[in-house]
């Protein structure tokens, strides 16, 4: 909520600064350009998944946290009229995701799960402008392809050879999946500066957890992943 929070101040202080071309009307035609920024991203119900339930609830807590990374796109936008107040855009790009499990027992034992996961992500969007000066509605869909399905890490308060042990065994019971997901944020075009500051939700649809064949008594479950961006982008008009 911080996040959002220090988000909307940030639009709502640029948005006095924002404009488009002289008259108030909006640049036509194909756009390219490049983005980048930071993301926040969990994975949800890992408990479910790891904790079987023959353990009592009481001894036990445990948390899904989230992952901080970095992400990078490129994207094509375009505009069919000067008059026309949406645009159709389409992304591509590199994003860090994942989430961390920490836990902690009665017995003392104490650990995190890291999936530190990089996709690469396909976006088909639509961005609807208001009038100038206003912050700008963005949404559409996304699919992320787990490039590393097995980057996984684990640390506890044991045994630091032991842990390289377990850390291996989880890498072959818990596989990253691909990750797709409804997105939707807002952000505001700095024309006269050439750049535009977004933020962006993006809520997952699908299971990005896969648990093979296993003694640790973990299950399959539905394990979905949610992450916001915020992230600042040049477009470039084709020549």
């Amino acid at each position: 909520m911080r996040v959002i929070s220090i988000l909307i101040l940030v639009l709502l202080f640029t948005s006095l600064n924002a404009q488009r071309d002289q008259g108030g009307r909006f640049e036509e035609g194909f756009f390219w350009g490049f983005k980048a920024g930071v993301t926040s991203s969990v994975v949800n119900d890992l408990r479910t998944t790891l904790i079987a339930p023959i353990y009592p609830v009481e001894t036990y807590k445990t948390q899904d946290n989230n992952r901080l990374g970095g992400l990078g796109a490129f994207f094509i936008d375009y505009r069919h009229s000067s008059k026309s107040y949406i645009v159709g855009r389409f992304e591509i790009g590199y994003a860090m995701q994942g989430g961390l499990f920490n836990y902690t027992d009665v017995n003392g034992l104490e650990y995190e799960i890291a999936m530190n996961y990089d996709y690469l992500t396909l976006a088909p969007l639509i961005k609807i402008n208001v009038p100038p000066g206003m912050p700008y509605i963005i949404a559409g869909c996304q699919i992320g392809v787990n490039l590393t399905s097995e980057t996984l890490s684990y640390s506890s308060n044991d045994d630091a050879f032991i842990d390289l042990q377990v850390q291996e065994s989880l890498r072959t019971v818990l596989k990253g999946r691909a990750n797709t997901a409804i997105t939707a944020g807002l952000g505001i075009e700095l024309t006269r500066s050439g750049f535009y500051l977004e933020g962006r939700y993006t809520h997952g649809l699908t299971d990005v957890v896969e648990t093979q064949a296993n003694s640790f008594l973990f299950i399959e479950n539905k394990n979905t992943s949610n992450y916001y961006q915020l992230t600042i982008g040049m477009p470039v008009p084709f020549q």
